[in-house]
């Protein structure tokens, strides 16, 4: 039998005339050796098969020089010889090669046609795969194909996800491209594609680099070749500033063809090509690294080849082509292909032993090509690349049995001349899916900026994260502070004035409750204000959840308060005899134990099945490359709307609590307390609902800008922080701001009024109206002095002797006197004096020195002696001007 072996070159020096395939074609001698004599050094299957297989080979090597007339011209003669004794030449049986897949796709139509099967040690064209236009071609190498797969994986596992793709437009460059494109997309990756001829112009490799660098890509899949094509794109890249710049640093990856140019490449430190070189990576299907057995066991033999055995290769040179020398096979190691062109022989000869052998049980001496086929499909064994197992469906290699390498490009130091060479060690591999790509002897992969960091996969994209920012964080931040700080504040100055009326009157609890309520609404605002820009993504979820405690427990605190007061106040429209209003702990509380274990409850509930977590959502816009432009981050509130039954819920509850509030205050809006609490607490109530019915629209507006959100978020918990403060606190602060600055509060009292320190100068230099006064003695003013005063419910008011029956007489002597015994009263002194000015002074004269002349009580309340009061007040009844004393319910103004 007679195998004839096509190496190919397609190189512009070619390939076949080089030491290259001398390599190879000494491998295919040395396959032939072993199998003919039945050698087990590499492939344990042949060992004795020369005893138990008459089949022998023999080798005739042709070159086609990568021409297309040429292969045919050959082909053809070959199958049409016709041995005689004068011309020995035998027709063949098989074909081995070609090399280049450009060769071996019009070759594998010829041997389909001629019945003849045909084995490739490394055409790697998916194009090949196709069964019905090459029905007798396998191949000892992968697909492209699985070459595409490994290689966009590759690009996944550096979570890149657009690639520019430059290939030669012939039969290998094309399928080779078409195969990458769609294994890629499958696996979601977005791939440009431009293509240059085979013998590419300067304006072919201008246009398709400058194509790549539109695509604004970073990462490049190079299907070419090397002499022909690598300097002339990688110099253009270069100037297009898509290799070899380190400011914007690229990956370039090339196919089977270069790695071996790169090699034997020199180039001057510093330019284009030296610096587009760098870093760069080569994959391919290799045929055996070392510490593989049947890499091993190859080396071993092809190291301990002898001088015969040189000589024989040398023999089968053509004419003019390399031969080898004595240290040829010490000096050099063996190439890829030479390991697969070995395999590929075992598995022509493994094949047709076993077809034989069965063709013998049927009494059969003889096999076509298509059987021959047929069986090398179903040979497996272990080789010098691995384990040869060739896929039915394709008749190519399973990619799964076979290695697969990517080379660096690493350069050297500079030479004496100022050149710098390339070596290409093998960096990652890849033995299996299930192992995926691996590091080779923990060689680490350095890219084209000299790091083994992977260069960005796109160009830098500045994202607006919708920070809150540092100085709405500080606003916000204030604004929680002065809440918080206005809280204690009325908390001390509470428990510091326990014992004052102002404070009793109100209930320190109610108080208390109030206070500490909107602490922790104001503290709120602080984990409101955290996002992703200061602190990380657990710690902003925590931040989230914190937020709806601290308020709405907050929120309870106040509202029972402030629901248990008015609920009180509105027992005044029933009750007109009661004379004081009180509410008790027990009045608090209650409510207050409802709504927090209510509120709690719920929030258990919440934190705990369905708690927010915070996630940086984008808004609509995005660049070319399908990247948003935009984001904000935020509390998502459960998902899949299980979050609506808990806020639902907490609404119905709060919203409900502070509806009914509102009601009650509109209720008690007629009620005069003694420090009118009623209509502080409904207009703080008020405040309440009004920043809730419109701080919730425009939080649903507002809710995919961070800023705004968190502004309104922040103002709406701090004026309702500073609306219950203000309106039930300040009040309070004023009327305690001296020690003696107080209202006529009513008591227990001796025979007169309760009043406080200096509060009745104050009250009367206040009420005594000099607006509109003029200087003319003739014109009348008028002014009211009002004393707040209280009087026991049964006693009989008396005034200058004249009872509160005699009000005709008393009109005629300017003196009114009205008495109402059951209810609490106030003692107004109206007085309309003809020359005013003199007449305050006068009456303030008498207030300071009857306040003067008062003793006061443990509580530091003045007794005044209410005749006394009315003695020193009356003689001015003997003036034109009228003085009246009236006594009114507390509802008066």
């Amino acid at each position: 039998s007679t195998l004839v072996t096509d190496p190919g070159t397609g190189f512009l020096i070619p390939r076949s005339l080089g030491p290259e395939f001398f390599g190879d074609s000494s491998s295919v001698l040395m396959a032939m050796h072993h199998f003919n004599n039945g050698i087990p050094a590499v492939v344990d299957d042949v060992d004795g098969i020369n005893e138990r297989c008459p089949i022998r080979f023999t080798a005739e090597f042709f070159d086609t020089f990568s021409s297309l007339p040429r292969t045919i011209e050959t082909m053809t003669r070959l199958v049409n010889r016709s041995p005689t004794a004068d011309n020995p030449e035998p027709q063949p049986c098989a074909v081995l090669g070609a090399f280049r897949s450009a060769v071996s796709t019009p070759l594998s139509i010829l041997t389909g046609v001629y019945g003849l099967p045909q084995l490739s040690p490394v055409s790697s064209s998916p194009g090949l795969d196709d069964t019905n236009l090459h029905p007798l071609f396998s191949r000892l190498v992968p697909s492209d194909a699985g070459t595409s797969l490994l290689t966009a994986k590759f690009f996944s596992s550096l979570n890149v996800q657009h690639v520019g793709v430059i290939n030669v437009n012939d039969a290998y460059g094309s399928a080779y491209q078409d195969a990458f494109k769609r294994i890629a997309e499958s696996l979601g990756l977005i791939v440009a594609t431009f293509s240059i001829p085979f013998k590419p112009s300067q304006e072919d490799i201008q246009q398709a680099v400058a194509g790549l660098k539109n695509t604004g890509y970073r990462y490049f899949f190079g299907i070419i070749f090397g002499p022909e094509h690598y300097d002339l794109v990688m110099t253009e890249a270069y100037e297009q500033g898509i290799a070899g710049n380190p400011d914007e640093p690229t990956f370039w990856i090339f196919g089977g063809g270069v790695q071996r140019y790169v090699e034997q490449a020199r180039y001057k430190a510093g330019s284009p090509l030296a610096l587009a070189t760098r870093g760069q990576g080569m994959i391919q299907a290799d045929g055996g690294i070392e510490g593989m057995l049947g890499f091993d066991r190859y080396l071993k033999a092809w190291k301990n080849l002898t001088q015969d055995d040189i000589d024989y290769f040398n023999s089968k040179q053509p004419l003019g082509y390399y031969r080898g020398d004595a240290d040829y096979f010490k000096r050099n190691e063996p190439e890829r292909e030479s390991l697969f062109a070995y395999d590929a022989v075992m598995t022509l000869g493994l094949a047709a032993c076993n077809l034989l052998e069965r063709k013998r049980e049927t009494n059969g001496e003889y096999f076509s090509g298509e059987e021959h086929f047929d069986e090398i499909v179903r040979t497996k064994f272990v080789g010098a690349s691995g384990s040869v197992d060739i896929d039915p469906e394709t008749t190519s290699r399973d990619p799964e049995s076979a290695l697969y390498v990517i080379f660096n490009s690493v350069p050297s130091e500079p030479d004496e001349d100022g050149f710098v060479s390339f070596s290409t060690p093998s960096t990652l591999i890849h033995l299996s899916s299930e192992e995926g790509w691996q590091n080779y002897k923990e060689r680490p992969f350095v890219f084209n900026h000299n790091t083994t960091e992977p260069p960005p996969a796109l160009p830098l994209l500045t994202v607006n994260q919708n920070y809150i920012g540092t100085g709405l964080r500080v606003f916000g931040l204030i604004l929680s502070w002065v809440a918080v700080a206005a809280s204690i504040v009325a908390i001390i100055w509470t428990m510091k004035n326990l014992k004052s009326r102002v404070v009793r009157a109100s209930q320190p609890i109610f108080l208390i409750l109030i206070c500490v309520g909107c602490l922790l609404m104001g503290a709120s605002i602080v984990p409101l204000s955290i996002d992703d820009e200061i602190a990380s993504t657990r710690g902003c979820s925590i931040s989230c959840m914190l937020v709806p405690w601290l308020y709405t427990v907050g929120f309870a605190l106040v509202f029972a308060a402030l629901y248990s007061k008015t609920k009180r106040i509105t027992l005044l429209l029933q009750q007109r005899r009661v004379k004081r209003i009180k509410v008790s702990a027990r009045d608090v509380m209650l409510p207050l134990i409802s709504l927090l274990a209510a509120n709690i409850l719920v929030l258990i509930l919440w934190t705990a099945l369905s708690p927010m977590q915070f996630q940086r959502r984008y808004k609509v816009g995005r660049d070319r490359f399908g990247r948003y432009l935009e984001s904000y981050g935020g509390c998502l509130v459960g998902s899949d709307g299980d979050f609506v039954p808990y806020v639902a819920t907490l609404a119905a509850i709060n919203a409900g609590v502070l509806l009914f509030a509102n009601i009650q205050a509109y209720r008690a809006r007629e009620i005069h307390t003694e420090f009118s609490e009623s209509r502080y607490i409904g207009i703080a109530m008020i405040s309440m609902l009004q920043s809730w019915v419109v701080g919730i629209p425009v939080m649903f507006i507002v809710s995919d800008n961070p800023h705004a959100l968190f502004l309104v978020l922040a103002c709406v918990v701090f004026v309702g922080c500073i609306a219950i403060l203000g309106l039930i606190m300040l009040p309070k602060f004023l009327q305690r701001k001296k020690k003696r600055e107080k209202l006529w509060r009513r008591g227990s009292f001796i025979s007169g009024l309760e009043m406080t320190t200096d509060d009745i100068e104050k009250h009367a230099r206040n009420s005594i109206s000099v607006s509109g006064i003029e200087d003319t003695a003739t014109e009348r003013r008028s002014a009211r002095l009002r004393v707040l005063g209280n009087m026991e419910s049964d006693q009989n008011v008396v005034r200058n002797g004249v009872d509160s029956d005699s009000t005709a007489e008393s009109e005629a002597s300017g003196v009114k006197v009205y008495a109402n015994a059951a209810m609490q009263k106030n003692i107004v002194l109206e007085a309309n004096l003809a020359d005013a000015k003199r007449k305050e002074e006068d009456i303030l004269n008498e207030m300071k020195s009857l306040l003067r002349d008062a003793d006061e009580d443990e509580n530091g309340v003045l007794q005044i002696d209410r005749h006394d009061l009315e003695q020193r007040i009356g003689k001015y009844s003997e003036e034109p001007a009228r003085s009246r004393l009236i006594f009114e319910d507390e509802n008066s103004e």
